[in-house]
């Protein structure tokens, strides 16, 4: 017998009611009743109440799932300075609006309005929007540390990118090393003060399926995690963030169907390279990822007398980069350990692996 279809939860209904109604720039759901209602109706009824709203939903939504704008949808050529202007403003280096003839230029773009995403403009995306007449899903990732909504999950047919902007000064030059190294996403063109990568498929480390986790498979990302940190150390790099889990289940491990793992965000991250030569904003990186570090940081000024202190009393007593690295790691991967065994089963296991692979 065929396997029933899993009916969607209202949340997942409500989402995508919410994406089709942000491509059409306007409500698929008459003013007289609400999504509510609506959500609450088996399709049959959705049909036969509201036929005109239900076939242009479908429409849109078709035309979502192909990946491609509607034959209708205007699109606009730019000159690269052009671009290279919009890039500008994006990125920050740039305050002054567009110029009123450019403006007029992106308000008549049918591209633009249906995307409704700045995502749009950063190169890999653009290219394949303008260029290949792709069409993309786009959607909010909560993160933290670097506002709300900053994070977009940018999906075409055959690729899914990330769309970020940076946490640190360094994130960009350090995320491109760890995907030289096959340990972090992969990297492409962006604008400055952003990031764009590869988003890696898979599950949090924190969301496995308990039935996944048996010794022999938690021993196996015990071992890759520990070899990818040796590569990073080798490399100077400190990951310097909860890569197993912290108290809110967070991880920035993922786990692949077939077991092989990759660490992603390394906005706290630290090329060790030039230590004990490091800048306030690294010293204050290591600060914030340690037990009650922050505390008491309430302006700029408490924020610079605190990277003093810890210069003083903690990195002049640190002998090399080895030691740094060896301390910070300890401390992480114990709180990661502890939140996690709360979380996943035979968590042993996987530090049993971890201890295997991990050298410094």
């Amino acid at each position: 017998m065929p396997e029933m279809p899993r009916a969607k939860t209202k949340e997942e209904l409500y989402k995508q009611v919410n994406d089709v109604e942000t491509i059409l720039d306007k409500s698929i759901i008459p003013e007289s009743t609400t999504k509510k209602d609506v959500l609450l109706m088996y399709e049959k009824e959705i049909k036969e109440k509201y036929p005109d709203q239900y076939s242009e939903y479908l429409k849109t939504l078709k035309n979502i799932n192909n990946h491609t704008f509607p034959e209708e949808t205007e699109k606009i050529e730019y000159s690269d300075a052009e671009i290279n202007t919009i890039r500008d403003i994006l990125s920050g280096n740039k305050q002054s609006p567009l110029d009123p003839i450019l403006k007029q230029k992106a308000d008549n773009d049918g591209r633009l309005k249906a995307v409704r995403s700045a995502a749009i403009w950063f190169p890999v995306i653009y290219d394949r929007v303008y260029k290949n007449n792709e069409m993309p899903k786009i959607s909010i990732l909560e993160t933290l540390g670097r506002g709300k909504n900053a994070c977009q999950k940018i999906e075409f047919k055959d690729q899914i990118f990330i769309v970020k902007p940076l946490e640190s000064t360094a994130e960009k030059a350090i995320a491109q090393k760890a995907s030289d190294l096959n340990v972090g996403p992969k990297q492409f063109e962006s604008i400055e003060h952003h990031l764009t990568e590869e988003f890696v498929e898979g599950d949090i480390l924190t969301k496995i399926n308990h039935q996944k986790c048996t010794p022999e498979f938690m021993k196996k990302i015990g071992i890759q995690l520990g070899e990818h940190l040796k590569t990073l150390h080798k490399n100077n790099i400190l990951v310097n963030d909860q890569i197993l889990s912290d108290d809110f289940s967070r991880s920035h491990l993922i786990v692949n169907k077939d077991g092989s793992v990759k660490i992603i965000d390394f906005g706290a991250s630290i090329d060790l390279t030039n230590f004990p030569d490091i800048t306030d904003e690294e010293v204050f990186s290591l600060i914030r990822t340690s037990p009650g570090g922050a505390f008491g940081i309430g302006n700029q000024e408490s924020m610079e007398i605190k990277i003093e202190e810890y210069r003083k009393n903690f990195l002049s007593k640190i002998k090399d980069v080895k030691e740094l690295i060896r301390t910070k790691d300890i401390q992480l991967l114990n709180e990661g350990l502890h939140f996690l065994s709360q979380r996943l089963p035979n968590v042993e296991y996987l530090f049993e692996g971890l201890k295997e692979s991990y050298i410094i």
